[in-house]
């Protein structure tokens, strides 16, 4: 069982230095076993495509894009991104999930998903989720989900009177199976309000 496979070598290793990083999605596998020893050793996660061939036409027919490594850099530049990997920050999108830290997904989840409040009626109340980003989330609020596609925006019905809602986000994966839960606020408009806004 590789993922139970762990010896004094590896420990040496990791506790040495001697690896800065390694890779937690190849082409079109997922390890999740190396994201647990990524966190418990401090180790930078890296998606990989080992693609010898044609990139576009090979992840065509399996219906995703391929597996990358996003680099949270300060700046464009190859100082900035040098250290960024040096720090550990870094996701990697394989087969529309994002894999890596907790605090590092949950901001890009964040910067990526605003929430606007609609209107009320007799029993829920009506809210927008925006996606400005290129990836999709599935989200789980509730008892409920709901996926909102890349550059898309989908209309969540929430308990009435509600001003927040927490969404688990369930293709972001930080670790031992966790996923991230992420609490957005929201300002409640007045329905007179929205309806002069938007006539």
């Amino acid at each position: 069982n590789v993922e139970k496979y762990e010896n004094e070598w590896h420990a040496d290793v990791y506790g040495s230095g001697l690896i800065d990083g390694v890779e937690v999605a190849n082409g079109i596998r997922f390890y999740p076993y190396m994201v647990r020893r990524c966190v418990d050793n401090k180790l930078t996660m890296f998606g990989n495509t080992d693609t010898h061939g044609l990139i576009s036409h090979k992840y065509s027919t399996i219906g995703t894009f391929r597996t990358m490594t996003i680099v949270l850099a300060k700046e464009c530049t190859e100082k900035a991104i040098k250290q960024a990997l040096h720090e550990g920050r870094t996701i990697a999108y394989h087969n529309n999930k994002l894999i890596g830290k907790e605090e590092y997904l949950a901001e890009l989840f964040k910067a990526s998903v605003s929430v606007e409040h609609m209107c009320d009626n007799k029993k829920e109340t009506m809210v927008v989720v925006t996606n400005k980003s290129s990836f999709p989330y599935q989200l789980k609020f509730g008892k409920r989900t709901a996926v909102v596609e890349g550059m898309g925006a989908v209309l969540l019905a929430l308990p009435k009177g509600a001003g927040e809602v927490e969404f688990t986000v369930l293709n972001l994966i930080c670790g031992n199976g966790k996923r991230p839960k992420v609490a957005m606020s929201f300002e409640r408009k007045p329905i007179n309000k929205y309806l002069q806004e938007n006539p």
